[in-house]
């Protein structure tokens, strides 16, 4: 664990990289996003769900409620994954700008 990292903070930090990463990467609105079983297989090496401090179903239900990510369910066929998607989960504006702002400031203080 880094010191005095709060395992919560950091794990929402992560989630929101990782779909911010989905939507840089996208070809396409159907490919933009990640299922929650791709979020935590992202994240199974993340040192707060490793450690078992933080549930990633957690991190993403407390994200959905405060609009920093939302939920497609939308049933699609994804040609990249090969597969039908069970519902995706998105970046929103205000996620966004929370991984931005708390990008900078960790930038600034180190």
């Amino acid at each position: 664990m880094p010191v005095g990292e709060d395992p919560n903070r950091a794990t929402i930090m992560e989630i929101l990289k990782e779909l911010n990463r989905s939507e840089e990467s996208a070809a396409n609105s159907t490919e933009n996003g990640l299922e929650a079983a791709e979020i935590e297989e992202r994240l199974v090496e993340f040192w707060a769900i490793r450690e078992g401090r933080v549930q990633v179903t957690e991190m993403i239900g407390m994200l959905r409620a405060n609009r920093m990510i939302e939920f497609d369910d939308a049933q699609r066929y994804s040609w990249v994954r090969k597969r039908n998607l069970n519902g995706v989960y998105r970046i929103t504006m205000d996620g966004k700008e929370y991984l931005r702002t708390n990008l900078e400031n960790r930038e600034r203080i180190f």
